[in-house]
């Protein structure tokens, strides 16, 4: 298979900033990482935005590892949802109805969880009226609740 070469201005970062309109439909490609390395030492607004996204996860994800080690299977699904709602809500989306792509199992795999305790716990979180369910539909009925488990 042959490499297509890159082309890359230096007004992307704005370009590529999401909106809700961009969320919709999305198109992914992928190239290999040196690729990215080699642009980013010829495209300096580039190296800094790619560092901004890189660190900014870094960061989720190890608050997401010190979470995985103190919280119950409720906090976790708790902090899980809170944290999906704040990103969409910073992205122009609601802030409390929620569609998650992923399945029970994704979930579980990404909390530390198995797929049985994050149903049961989808569902114990929905009889505690702190959640509505309806497949990958959910809506934080009660978000201050959620946040004190």
């Amino acid at each position: 298979m042959r490499e297509r070469p890159l082309a890359w201005t230096e007004s992307v970062p704005t370009i590529i900033r999401p909106t809700p309109s961009r969320w919709k439909t999305a198109r992914c490609a992928s190239f290999p990482f040196h690729a990215l390395e080699a642009l980013c030492r010829e495209v300096r607004s580039l190296q800094q935005y790619v560092h901004r996204l890189f660190s900014a996860e870094i960061v989720r994800e190890s608050g997401m590892m010190v979470m995985l080690a103190d919280m119950s299977a409720e906090q976790r699904l708790a902090s899980f949802l809170l944290n999906f709602a704040s990103r969409m809500q910073s992205h122009g989306y609601s802030g409390t109805d929620l569609r998650l792509r992923m399945t029970r199992a994704e979930i579980g795999s990404y909390l530390g969880m198995t797929l049985e305790t994050v149903s049961r716990t989808f569902s114990r979180l929905q009889q505690d009226r702190l959640i509505s369910v309806k497949g990958k539909q959910v809506t934080l009925t009660d978000k201050d609740r959620l946040d004190r488990l």
